[in-house]
């Protein structure tokens, strides 16, 4: 047998297959937490919608009240069912506030209220429950 054939040996083998187990063992944790907070974004993203479409509402009749979620789906379409996501029933809207509530495929829950009441009436508070995920959008205090 020849000494000079071209070729990998096994322990060369054995070092690339390693080095990419590695590089995969660094890559895929990232990629799942990028992916979480992709279905969290996408969440946000729905709920600030309903919240534009809240508005929209208001603008017709000088007063939230009234604005449910089949009220919300009818003025746009889109919030009826957007990748899994569900709106929940705005709770209980007066004639100046209102809440909003997103579940994201987290498991996650963002809302968006317009304060009714008080000193800051009229303000708008984003908040968020962590539930799922640890990884998506949803900061420890609370807030986004």
């Amino acid at each position: 047998m020849r000494r000079d054939q071209d070729g990998f040996t096994l322990i060369e083998l054995l070092v690339v297959i390693l080095i990419i187990g590695i590089l995969a063992a660094i890559a895929i944790p990232a990629f799942l937490g990028q992916r979480a907070r992709s279905h969290d974004t996408a969440a946000k993203t729905f709920v600030r919608n309903a919240a534009t479409t809240m508005e929209t509402h208001y603008t017709a009749g000088q007063t939230y009240v009234g604005g449910t979620a089949l009220v919300l789906q009818a003025l746009e379409p889109s919030l009826a069912n957007a990748n899994g996501m569900t709106l929940a029933a705005p709770s209980a809207p007066t004639a100046e506030g209102y809440a909003l509530r997103v579940t994201s495929k987290t498991l996650n829950t963002f809302t968006i209220t317009r304060v009714a009441t008080g000193a800051t009436r009229g303000r708008i508070n984003r908040t968020c429950t962590r539930t799922g995920s640890t990884k998506g959008g949803c900061k420890l205090g609370g807030t986004w």
